[in-house]
């Protein structure tokens, strides 16, 4: 039990949320990526893609937003006391650690190497949409 996190890519095919929630075939189709505990991402997700709602829901997301997102995940990594300041942690039900340390680190790695790869995505097919999930 924990945060789980997933950012999905399609090929571009637009859908609603509602058709997104439904459509279980959907994901085994679109390119994913996953995160477990990273507290500080899904908090970034929460406030800067779901208008602060942590429900759980399936949310689509810009492509701006996601290199937003990849600048300031280079600033932490570029000098990782910034991590308060840029992406910091927040605390939930079974959300992990808050703390600053390698694990910290080891999120923002991650998150970059997901993020670069959604760039590659993006620029093969700029029709590609992306969609974020969470659960606990």
């Amino acid at each position: 039990m924990g945060l789980d996190m997933t950012l999905y890519a399609t090929d571009g095919e637009e859908m609603t949320i509602e058709e997104l929630n439904k459509e279980d075939g959907l994901w085994s189709t679109c390119a994913s990526f996953y995160w477990r505990k990273a507290n500080s991402i899904h908090n970034w997700f929460v406030d800067n893609v779901q208008d602060g709602k942590d429900d759980c829901g399936v949310y689509k997301v810009s492509f701006e937003q996601l290199m937003e997102l990849k600048s300031m995940v280079a600033s932490v990594l570029a000098d990782n006391g910034k991590g308060p300041e840029v992406l910091p942690t927040t605390a939930g039900f079974f959300f992990g650690s808050t703390e600053y340390d390698e694990w910290y680190l080891e999120d923002m790695i991650n998150t970059m190497n997901h993020l670069n790869e959604c760039e590659h995505i993006y620029e093969a097919n700029p029709d590609s949409k992306f969609y974020y999930s969470s659960s606990w």
